[in-house]
């Protein structure tokens, strides 16, 4: 998934305002509609459907919203966006859905995340890079309004430099750009996380540790005894647990999540049904149907038809 596609997945070229594009090779991709329009507003539109969810995002990105609102499934989690927040997501992580205001004003930025990785291992960089490889979730920040006037500033500032600057420069100005946004964001982040946030309970706590887990494990491990055990409690006591937390039995979470990935997999049109099958961890291709089916209530090859 480039670019193009995650644009499209999240309908940006069907907003109001005038959309401008810059984009360096296969790398980096900035996207915005920041400029006036005076057009009415049509309300919540989905995204197209020409674009079939689920969608795994392989390359990294921060989606800012100037104005409007719009929402994010990703990953089995909502996020809500509205003035002056920012949602980064890193690839891997699964996109769901999108719903977002069409007179939404947005600032769009990806960058390629085999640049991202090994283009900041030197000291500057390893928080960033640390942030992006341990990172599962989607991060949700709110941007105070100055901080939010600076963000957009320097995009602007960039974004010049880049539409002016010769093909030589390039290299070290994508490496100046990643180290000043990605600092800037890591430490937004971690300033929201501690702006007056209610303790958790023992109930979310155990399901924030198992949606992780699901994430990390659920090609391999599908039953309820590995989590439970990653948690040093008896299964009963988990189930009850996740239950109280989430509305529904941990084995349907875990259900839900590998047809997602499967989904995902299977939309990407990079693997057969059987390589599927395999890298999800079923014994057999026919016991992944059944289990695709009953949940779908297709096969899989009636899914990606």
């Amino acid at each position: 998934m480039k670019y193009e596609e995650i644009i499209s997945a999240f309908g940006i070229s069907y907003l109001k305002g005038h959309v401008t594009t810059t984009i360096l090779d296969d790398r980096f991709c900035v996207v915005d509609n920041i400029e006036d329009d005076n057009g009415t507003d049509d309300g919540y539109k989905p995204v197209p459907k020409s674009i079939r969810f689920p969608i795994k995002i392989s390359m990294s990105f921060c989606l800012y919203c100037k104005e409007g609102n719009l929402t994010v499934r990703i990953q089995q989690k909502d996020y809500n966006l509205d003035k002056g927040c920012i949602i980064v997501i890193f690839a891997g992580q699964i996109l769901e859905d999108v719903l977002i205001r069409n007179d939404c004003k947005i600032i769009f930025i990806a960058i390629e995340s085999g640049y991202l990785i090994s283009g900041m291992r030197g000291p500057h960089g390893r928080h960033i890079r640390q942030w992006a490889l341990s990172s599962n979730d989607a991060t949700l920040i709110h941007v105070e309004e100055e901080e939010s006037a600076n963000f957009e500033m320097l995009y602007q500032t960039i974004k010049r430099i880049i539409m002016n600057s010769s093909p030589e420069s390039m290299d070290s100005i994508l490496a100046g750009f990643t180290y000043i946004f990605g600092g800037l964001l890591l430490g937004w982040s971690r300033k929201t996380e501690g702006k007056g946030n209610a303790p958790l309970s023992r109930e979310q706590k155990a399901l924030m540790q198992f949606q992780e887990d699901i994430h990390n494990f659920s090609r391999k491990e599908h039953s309820i005894t590995f989590y439970a055990k990653r948690q040093f409690i008896t299964s009963k006591h988990f189930s009850r647990l996740i239950k109280k937390a989430s509305g529904k039995n941990p084995m349907k979470l875990i259900q839900e999540y590998v047809i997602l990935d499967a989904k995902s997999l299977l939309l990407s049109g990079k693997y057969s049904v059987k390589e599927v099958c395999e890298k999800l961890g079923f014994s057999s291709q026919s016991f992944f149907a059944r289990y695709f089916r009953t949940v779908t209530g297709k096969t899989p090859t009636d899914f990606i038809a």
